[in-house]
């Protein structure tokens, strides 16, 4: 196999992204787990959870609709067409879950009480903004591109995607093919989020099917179509369970846990003598402080569910609430995406 092939096409840049989110703490590549803090940057005394909305619905394209089909739409935008973009942008709309307004909601809660059914907590599913940020973070800071758009492969709209939340790849200083597995978590709590992204990657870990499952898609459905032909070729090997080229990959599981922090209610008051960036500095200050049990809640949830220190690493992004991102993102959308 060879050693310097180049997965760069696959990778989506992201400068919006990192222009709105702060990467705290940076791990070490020889910590067991790893863990990143990131929280939001601010414009003065104010966390920038809007503009976190706004770029991760512009990512919904990226994230949704395999890169082949995106590159024709481009094509045709050369001749001056520009409407194979906007369909691109509603297809990808359709595919996300909806979200419920307050009313829909009361309304969903009093019919299931007439038939005896319990009412899910309210916008509970909607956490494919989670994904969406997991895409972002793998691209960006792991400079692994997507190999297969798993919401494309949906079979009804608004319907979640089952298996792994995204897979990327790339490769790695010493030749290895590393197969990056996402599971994203949008939980109040960072506790709360590392324990259900221990149960999951231990569920995953105990599936052969699942992986299998995804190995397969990723090989027949993927993004593999934007590399040349004879990358192409060699990167499929990596993902064909009974290829020799099996023995030189390597599988990391990436968790991004978005929670609600807070942190950012302890705010300076804005006056002409703080400096704006202060702000943001007061608020890593006091983030900060949480490392260490953010990493001691993680091995203590790796060891119950008898994961791998090493192959688990996670993104702990701090937002104000998470309730409310997730309404910010559904307005970015579009107003007729709320019911």
């Amino acid at each position: 196999m060879n050693e310097n092939l180049d997965l760069t096409p696959l990778v989506t840049p992201q400068e919006d992204f990192d222009g709105c989110v702060l990467h705290l703490h940076k791990s070490d590549d020889t910590d067991a787990p790893r863990i990143e803090l990131l929280h939001l940057k601010f414009s003065e005394e104010k966390p920038r959870d809007q503009a976190l909305a706004k770029i991760l619905a512009n990512q919904i394209v990226n994230f949704a609709i395999p890169k082949s089909k995106i590159s024709k739409i481009i094509e045709q935008t050369e001749t001056g067409d520009f409407s194979g973009a906007s369909k691109l942008n509603a297809e990808a709309i359709s595919l996300l879950i909806k979200y419920q307004t307050d009313q829909t909601h009361q309304k969903t809660a009093s019919q299931n009480k007439a038939k005896g059914k319990k009412t899910q907590k309210q916008n509970l599913r909607y956490t494919e903004l989670g994904e969406l940020a997991s895409f972002c973070i793998a691209n960006l800071y792991l400079s692994a591109g997507q190999i297969v758009s798993k919401m494309s492969l949906k079979t009804a709209a608004g319907m979640p995607v089952f298996g792994y939340d995204g897979v990327h790849a790339r490769m790695t200083s010493n030749g290895e093919f590393e197969l990056i597995i996402l599971e994203s978590k949008v939980t109040e709590s960072a506790k709360g989020g590392t324990d259900k992204y221990a149960k999951s990657v231990a569920k995953f870990e105990s599936d052969d099917a699942t992986e299998s499952n995804e190995l397969r898609l990723a090989h027949d459905l993927g993004n593999l179509d934007m590399l040349d032909q004879k990358t192409k070729d060699q990167a499929a090997e990596y993902l064909d369970p009974y290829s020799k080229a099996q023995n030189k990959v390597r599988k990391r599981l990436i968790g991004t846990v978005i929670f609600s922090e807070d942190s950012y209610k302890v705010s300076l008051p804005p006056n002409d003598v703080t400096s704006s960036a202060q702000h943001e500095e007061n608020f890593s200050n006091e983030f900060s402080k949480y490392k260490d049990s953010l990493l001691s809640n993680l091995k203590t949830a790796l060891d119950a569910s008898d994961i791998a220190h090493g192959k688990c690493r996670v993104f702990y992004l701090a937002v104000p609430c998470v309730d409310n991102l997730k309404t910010l993102f559904a307005k970015q959308i579009t107003h007729d995406h709320l019911r």
